[in-house]
């Protein structure tokens, strides 16, 4: 078997493990179970962020996935590849809950995700100019991609 069968594969695999994760974790609610609507709203944007959050780092891990089996495949250290992702979730929850955190939260904050993006891109960058086998770090960044896009709530 091919090293992009195994990648497909994988990805299927978490994606639908993901899926039946975030299936059982949020439930749908209804307004009756909250003594009054501000309670209800509240609960919701609550969600609304640990589910967001949750989702980022799914995709994280189906890319990081995606980049160790890489890294193994054609017998290179991942140190980078881990670099990579960490720069992108450390970046985006700074910008997030930090830097902005008195902005209205909604599910997906363009800004902050180009952001974030832009500074995994100069880690990637920077990696591959110090001698860091280019593969692993463009599979783990398109599965990571494919995996935010369809772990995203429509």
């Amino acid at each position: 078997m091919g090293l992009a069968a195994i990648l497909i594969l994988t990805a299927i695999a978490e994606l639908y493990f993901f899926s039946l994760l975030g299936a059982k974790m949020f439930p749908g609610s209804s307004s009756v179970h909250f003594p009054s609507n501000d309670a209800y709203i509240a609960h919701t944007r609550r969600q609304q962020l640990f589910c967001r959050e949750q989702h980022l780092i799914e995709a994280c891990v189906v890319g990081l996935t995606a980049g160790l089996i890489t890294c193994w495949w054609i017998s290179v250290s991942p140190t980078m590849l881990f670099a990579m992702f960490g720069a992108f979730e450390a970046t985006w929850l700074f910008l997030t809950y930090v830097v902005n955190p008195q902005d209205v939260q909604t599910y997906n904050i363009p800004e902050h995700f180009l952001g974030a993006a832009n500074v995994a891109f100069t880690v990637g960058v920077f990696s591959v100019l110090a001698g860091v086998s280019f593969l692993p770090l463009l599979l783990g960044a398109v599965f990571f991609l494919i995996g935010y896009a369809l772990l995203m709530p429509m």
